[in-house]
């Protein structure tokens, strides 16, 4: 468990794990609880994870649970190219003022040809107060589709897209909305 509720002196830490200009990492069985991403002006995106300029990132078997970000993903904040992100639980995350309370995928022009892969996620009970309480996808300069297999959103809620919110492409295979509201 990497726990940031008290990891800066008492104080939450921003972001749990904060990943920036990296290739070939995995996280493997974490649990990532207690971000925290409101101090401002900076520092206000991926409570539990900020992941930056990265390539070949997994996230694997994790459950990201109660972080919040005052702008873009709670759990997960990814801006650039997309991680793979497989059997992990997002649920209890919030943010503040934008998209994706459990994950927020935010590309940038030069992140063109990237895809997001989520295969045997569960997403329950994340908050936006923009779009995508569950999974924010702004993927309006990627050509490529983002992909959602075998995935469960159950109980999240945003001013829009309770469950999944997207500005792209998107390709959904097996998976099961219950009770998101937006």
């Amino acid at each position: 468990i990497i726990d940031g509720s008290n990891a800066d002196e008492g104080e939450p830490a921003p972001n749990v794990i904060w990943m920036e200009d990296i290739i070939n990492v995995r996280l493997d069985g974490f649990t990532i609880t207690g971000g925290r991403a409101d101090n401002f002006p900076y520092d206000l995106e991926g409570g539990g994870i900020f992941n930056h300029r990265t390539e070949a990132v997994e996230i694997v078997n994790c459950s990201i649970y109660r972080n919040y970000a005052h702008w873009f993903g709670g759990g997960i904040c990814s801006a650039g190219k997309p991680p793979l992100i497989i059997n992990c639980d997002f649920s209890g995350n919030a943010t503040g003022v934008c998209e994706g309370g459990g994950l927020s995928m935010q590309r940038t022009p030069g992140g063109s040809g990237t895809q997001l892969f989520l295969v045997n996620c569960r997403f329950a009970e994340n908050i936006a107060n923009g779009g995508g309480g569950g999974l924010a996808c702004n993927n309006s300069f990627n050509l490529s589709p983002d992909v959602i297999w075998n995935c469960l959103f159950i109980n999240n809620s945003a001013s829009s897209g309770g469950g999944v919110y997207t500005s792209g492409k998107l390709i959904m295979t097996n998976s099961s909305f219950y009770n998101n509201t937006a």
